[in-house]
């Protein structure tokens, strides 16, 4: 009988250790999705900020391409000076 009751207190004393390190594991992945989390947005943040770059470059781009079409003498979609 005195077995069962070692292993008893043994199961008890070994619980509380068992949830302390339950409840550490849950904060270490609670922080690292944290982390995950704010890296993500900074990410997002960046492609945003590239796309519209990309947008300006683009849009240069055409332009440029336009312009080589169309010779700086001949205006792209003006109106003679005599209008």
């Amino acid at each position: 009988m005195s077995e069962n009751q070692n292993d008893s207190s043994l199961s008890s004393k070994q619980l509380p250790l068992e949830l302390v390190e339950l409840q550490t594991q849950l904060s270490f992945q609670e922080h690292t999705i944290s982390q995950l989390n704010d890296a993500l947005i900074s990410q997002q943040q960046q492609i945003d900020f590239l796309k519209k770059q990309y947008q300006i470059v683009q849009e240069k781009y055409q332009e440029l391409e336009l312009r080589l079409i169309h010779p700086l003498n001949q205006p792209i979609d003006e109106k003679p000076p005599h209008y």
